[in-house]
C-alpha cells in the first residue's frame, strides 16, 4: 500500500528551473528568500533523506508568487487492525443515589498500594477516610469512633474480613450491627459473592478496584438499591 501526502504553503513560490536545486543541502534561492525566513537550506534535504529511506519519492510543484505544493509517496505495509474489547459497561447510577461528600469510610485492607489507592481515590470523592490493616483494627476503630460504612477486604492477617463481619452483626459491643458493609477481594470465583453476602456483607467488589464501579456500589448501598443479606437469609 503507498500513500500520497501533499503539502501546500503560501510562500513566494520558486521558478521551475530552480525546483531540483531546492532538495540540496545548504541551497537557498537568492531574490526568493526573505531575511524572516532564513534558515540553512537543510530542511527539504533532510525531508528527501528521510522519505529516501522509507522507499519513497519526494517532488514539488511551485511558480513564482503562487507558493509550493510538496508531495511525497511512501509505502506502507498493511496491517489488520487490532480486534479491541468491548468497554465494560459501568453499572448505572441509582435515580437518587447518596452523595459521597463528608461520608466517614473505614478502609480494611492489609495491602499498603491498594489501601492507598483506595483511600485517595475516596478522599477525592469528599470522603473522610480510616484505614486499617486487619480485621481486629476495623473492630477497635469502630469502637472508637462510628462510621457510616466499611470496605472490607477478606482476606487479612490477625482477623479476616469474614469473621470480622459475623461479628459486627452478631453484635460486637459499641459497634452498630446494621453498619453497611462492602467487600473487597481478590475472590471472584463462582459462589465468592454469595460467601461475603451470607457472612453479613452488603454487596461485593472484586479486585482490582474500579473506583468508578466502588463508587457506584457505595451508592447503591447507601440508597437501599443492595439489601444486607444476613446469614439465614434475613435481609
Amino acid at each position: 500500500m503507498r500513500l500520497h501526502f501533499s503539502v501546500a504553503d503560501t510562500g513566494t513560490g520558486t521558478p521551475p528551473e530552480r525546483l531540483g536545486d531546492i532538495f540540496e543541502s545548504f541551497t537557498q534561492l537568492e531574490g526568493y528568500m526573505t531575511r524572516s525566513q532564513g534558515g540553512l537550506g537543510l530542511g527539504l534535504a533532510t525531508c528527501r533523506k528521510l522519505v529516501a529511506l522509507m522507499g519513497g519519492s519526494l517532488w514539488a510543484e511551485s511558480s513564482p508568487g503562487s507558493g509550493s505544493v510538496f508531495h511525497f509517496i511512501v509505502p506502507f505495509a498493511r496491517r489488520l487492525e487490532a480486534v479491541r474489547p468491548e468497554p465494560r459497561p459501568r453499572p448505572p447510577l441509582p435515580p437518587s443515589g447518596t452523595a459521597l461528600l463528608g461520608l466517614r469510610i473505614l478502609v480494611a485492607e492489609d495491602n499498603l498500594v491498594n489501601r492507598r489507592f483506595v483511600t485517595r481515590g475516596l478522599e477525592r470523592q469528599g470522603c473522610r477516610v480510616t484505614a486499617v490493616e486487619d480485621g481486629q483494627q476495623v473492630l477497635e476503630a469502630l469502637t472508637r469512633e462510628p462510621c457510616d460504612l466499611v470496605l472490607m477486604d477478606v482476606q487479612m492477617p490477625v482477623l479476616d474480613g469474614i469473621e470480622a463481619t459475623r461479628r459486627i452483626r452478631a453484635g460486637h459491643p459499641g459497634v452498630a450491627p446494621g453498619l453497611p458493609i462492602v467487600a473487597l477481594t481478590a475472590h471472584a470465583m463462582a459462589g465468592d459473592e454469595q460467601w461475603c453476602l451470607d457472612a453479613g456483607m452488603d454487596a461485593y467488589v472484586a479486585k482490582p478496584v474500579e473506583m468508578e464501579d466502588l463508587v457506584v456500589v457505595i451508592r447503591r448501598v447507601l440508597a437501599g438499591a443492595e439489601p444486607a443479606k444476613r446469614p439465614g437469609g434475613a435481609a
